[in-house]
């Protein structure tokens, strides 16, 4: 008795849609801003406590990411 060989591939749909998927009434550019006015406590804290050298460093990064 021969058995039967079935090649059966199962179809996987991939679903694409644009970002952002949560809707929110903020616009991008007003949340950057938020982030980086939050950071600005952790910014002056760092320079207080490691010096002028922690300043040159973001200062640094922030040239160099844009």
């Amino acid at each position: 008795m021969e058995g039967k060989k079935t090649n059966k591939l199962e179809e996987k749909i991939l679903y694409l849609s644009p970002s952002p998927h949560v809707k929110s009434g903020e616009s991008v550019p007003r949340i950057m801003w938020t982030v980086v006015i939050t950071l600005m406590p952790a910014t002056i804290m760092g320079v207080y406590f490691f010096g002028i050298r922690a300043l040159w460093v973001i200062l640094v990064s922030i040239a160099t990411a844009v």
